[in-house]
């Protein structure tokens, strides 16, 4: 499955936030704006430090 499809599909069939980090920016401010608060993140690759810096960096830092 193409990798744009299969972010779609988790995010419409399992409401993930996935995507670019202006995607997922944009996700979470959709849920903001609907009243939400809190998030919880569920990072899947534990040993993923990279990405979990990235996350933080590219993600995080501009909310």
């Amino acid at each position: 499955m193409p990798l744009e499809e299969t972010l779609e599909t988790l995010r419409t069939g399992w409401g993930a936030i996935a995507g670019s980090p202006e995607v997922v920016i944009e996700q979470i401010h959709a849920y903001e704006q609907a009243g939400v608060e809190e998030l919880m993140l569920e990072w899947f690759d534990v040993d993923d430090i990279e990405g979990a810096e990235a996350f933080a960096t590219d993600v995080l830092l501009r909310l």
